[in-house]
């Protein structure tokens, strides 16, 4: 084990090693936090549906779907860093979610924590502040409650996620900040846009169906619905945009955007019961 390895944070590290410890130094043993994860998604969105004060048929279908889609199932099988960033990344989500239906303000430990352990995976994590910043300002009076001390102190707290790897880096070379800086100025080193290609690995990870009602979802902004489902719609639908940009200007891999759709499948959901 180590702070920080070329790449990527520590956390799948620390992962397998605590898998192999327990279940021994076999592919189960690499796999088997994964396959925990990834049931733990499954029950995250069923639980991010109902904080949301959804029907429970809703809140089943968001959690079963999530888990048997593409996204969800080859996380649970493979011993990769986006599981534990997508599984942290909703429950933060549910913290959200919650204080919005109940109008208080953001527990500090519960948002931050989160972020926190999902930075310690993928750094990509940290995009959750400035959607959440974003969408409190766009709707600001209604969510003027969670504006304030905790929300800062969930930001700071979360960035503790950076300890590790600054500690790694700063015995080699900072090898991980070049490589970030590398990779958002031209994406692996080319500088040529894939936006075909990723938006075919799109619709291979959700599957064609919810793809296409993931763009339904859009009339959703019309519609009275509870304003954690508006945060959702947000969170999910800005960060698929921003990465399909992305992928006009540089190569961009079919996984970096999958932690988007864990709140996007529940708001599909809830468009295919509304229809039905």
């Amino acid at each position: 084990l180590d702070w920080g390895y070329y790449s990527k944070p520590p956390a799948i590290a620390w992962q397998i090693w605590l898998g192999t410890h327990l279940f021994g130094n076999t592919e189960l043993g690499v796999r088997m936090v994964s396959g925990l994860f990834g049931i733990g998604l499954g029950l995250a969105v069923y639980r991010l549906a109902k904080l949301c004060q959804l029907r429970e048929d809703v809140a089943f279908w968001s959690g079963l779907w999530m888990a048997i889609i593409p996204a969800g199932w080859l996380g649970s099988l493979l011993a990769i860093t986006d599981v534990g960033l997508i599984l942290f990344w909703t429950i933060g989500c549910q913290e959200v979610a919650d204080a919005l239906q109940k109008r208080r303000a953001i527990s500090c430990m519960r948002l931050g924590g989160a972020v926190l352990v999902a930075a310690l995976f993928k750094w990509v994590a940290f995009l959750f502040w400035p959607l959440l910043v974003s969408f409190l300002l766009i709707y600001r009076k209604e969510t003027r409650f969670m504006l304030g001390q905790p929300l800062i102190g969930a930001m700071l707290l979360s960035l503790l996620a950076l300890v590790p790897s600054f500690l790694w880096n700063g015995t080699h070379d900072w090898a991980t900040f070049r490589h970030v800086y590398a990779i958002l100025q031209g994406g692996h080193g080319e500088s040529k846009g894939n936006f075909l290609e990723f938006i075919g690995a799109q619709v291979l990870l959700v599957t064609p169906l919810l793809f296409v009602f993931f763009w339904i979802s859009f009339s959703l902004l019309k519609k009275k619905q509870p304003l954690a489902c508006t945060f959702l719609f947000w969170v999910g639908s800005s960060s698929l945009l921003f990465a399909i940009f992305l992928a006009m200007r540089q190569k961009m891999q079919g996984n970096w955007a999958v932690f988007a759709y864990p709140p996007l499948v529940v708001v599909a959901v809830r468009e295919i019961f509304l229809r039905s």
